[in-house]
């Protein structure tokens, strides 16, 4: 015989009222007494068994916990209402000092930050203020061969003044495209890669430099194979080409040499370019990349920027470069490598 459920309702039992369940089984029965609590009990009840538990509970476990917690973190509150207090031009290192060693990586990685934003500011200024520096001298040579145009009647003086007005407007147009191209390399943003054959690039720029170099005698040679497909960023490479370039014709002896090694090894593209001029000074060569930092022996006129955007170039992809010796014993080589992606 199958299991039934009985349902026997209430019954009283030593003055308790009771609902009872029962439920017969082939082989015997069960049953179960439920107290009936009147409704003027339940609130006793539940105050019994559940609130004076909870009362207890938070005495003795949950406020000692939360005053730990508190006291835990009061030092945090502190350094908060510290940092606030502080002006937001003040980038100085945190002069408070905190008892609990594990808010001490906290003030150090604090200290950091600060530090290196003095140090971003204090390029930024300095980069503003040679700016301005070099800006005044174009300038000033614009206004002077201006006013002396307007006033010159004498034909062959006036288009002396025009050769000297437009070398300046060229000689300050360059400046600002340098410093252009020097924010951007030192932007947020990573340049996007794209796939390019290097030798053809670095062949235009040497078409694109010969004008130059055949003014002043100087042969560009190219060591290259015959195509080499890479993905990297363009402009930035251009960067290096064309300053690399640019410079090796400018400080090169007339009827020098220049040339440009490209090749691919160990996964690595390998830039190289050198010239047989004058070279460089050892008191200069630990200001090689320093932005508008000239040598005292420069022979040609510039920004002192090139070299600047080279390395900055270099280094947004993730590349090395050094200065190597020039040719034949003379002049100055520098060497860049970069990480080299084969295109998919």
């Amino acid at each position: 015989m199958p299991a039934r459920d009985l349902n026997k309702g209430v019954v009283q039992l030593k003055g308790k009222a009771y609902r009872v369940a029962e439920r017969l089984y082939p082989a015997g029965y069960l049953t179960v007494f439920e107290p009936l609590i009147p409704d003027e009990e339940v609130l006793p009840f539940i105050t019994k068994q559940y609130i004076a538990p909870l009362v207890i509970a938070f005495s003795l476990i949950l406020l000692p916990l939360w005053l730990a917690i508190s006291r835990g973190l009061l030092p945090l509150r502190r350094l908060a209402d510290y940092l606030n207090r502080r002006v937001s031009d003040d980038f100085s290192p945190l002069s408070m000092s905190l008892p609990y060693r594990e808010l001490k990586p906290i003030v150090q990685a604090l200290d950091q930050l600060l530090r290196r934003s003095r140090d971003s500011i204090a390029r930024e200024r300095a980069i503003v203020q040679d700016a301005a520096h070099e800006m005044r001298t174009p300038l000033a040579v614009i206004s002077t061969q201006a006013h002396a145009l307007a006033r010159e009647e004498d034909a062959e003086a006036r288009q002396q003044n025009l050769a000297a007005l437009e070398q300046a407007v060229a000689r300050h147009s360059h400046l600002v495209q340098q410093l252009l191209r020097l924010a951007a390399l030192e932007g947020v943003e990573s340049e996007r890669r794209q796939q390019v054959d290097l030798v053809e690039v670095t062949r235009n720029a040497l078409i694109g430099l010969s004008p130059r170099a055949e003014e002043k005698g100087v042969e560009l040679e190219l060591d290259s194979p015959d195509g080499l497909l890479a993905s990297l960023a363009l402009v930035s490479f251009l960067s290096i080409v064309d300053n690399l370039l640019s410079n090796a014709v400018a400080y090169g002896r007339a009827g020098g040499r220049v040339r440009v090694r490209l090749a691919a090894a160990d996964g690595r593209i390998e830039l190289a370019v050198a010239d047989d001029g004058p070279g460089i000074a050892a008191e200069d060569r630990p200001h090689l990349f320093e932005r508008f930092y000239r040598g005292k022996t420069a022979s040609a006129p510039g920004s002192g920027l090139g070299l600047a955007i080279v390395w900055q170039a270099v280094r947004a992809q993730g590349g090395r470069i050094r200065m190597t010796e020039g040719l034949e014993g003379r002049g100055v080589g520098f060497h860049v490598s970069l990480p080299w992606l084969s295109p998919s």
